[in-house]
């Protein structure tokens, strides 16, 4: 690949920080899952953020349960759009169909996120260094 996205916490000198984005929960519009105990979060089985979730939770006293379990992130999506689960995502990337929740300090604050760019670059293909730029401008706003 010529250009990667991610979400590593180290990376190396071939990358660059783009940014730094909190998680933030999220749930249906106007839902109530938020407020339910045990509360049901819903992440894919490989989700990075998960096993950071579900220790903020622990720390925090939150009981907690697992409503789905998937590799599939239209199964979590669709749970969380049918008010049966709240889930983690980077600020900023909140689809239109769900919502940040305002939940008060009634669940834990989630740790922030770099969003890392690598871009290999070569002087025959000139196109990655375009979409690396147009990428750089997505994230500087």
């Amino acid at each position: 690949a010529d250009v990667i996205l991610t979400t590593e916490d180290e990376v190396g000198p071939e990358a660059e920080t783009l940014t730094t984005r909190p998680l933030v929960w999220i749930g249906a519009p106007g839902g109530q899952a938020w407020k339910q105990r045990p509360l049901r979060i819903a992440h894919e089985q490989r989700c990075i953020f998960r096993p950071g979730v579900i220790r903020r939770l622990d720390a925090a006293g939150v009981d907690w349960e697992n409503a789905v379990d998937t590799q599939s992130s239209r199964t979590v999506e669709a749970t969380v759009s049918a008010d049966l689960a709240v889930h983690t995502m980077l600020s900023g990337s909140v689809p239109a169909h769900l919502e940040e929740i305002d939940h008060g300090g009634t669940l834990p604050d989630l740790r922030s996120f770099r969003i890392n760019l690598y871009a290999r670059t070569t002087p025959d293909n000139p196109a990655v260094e375009d979409l690396a730029a147009l990428i750089r401008r997505a994230y500087a706003v």
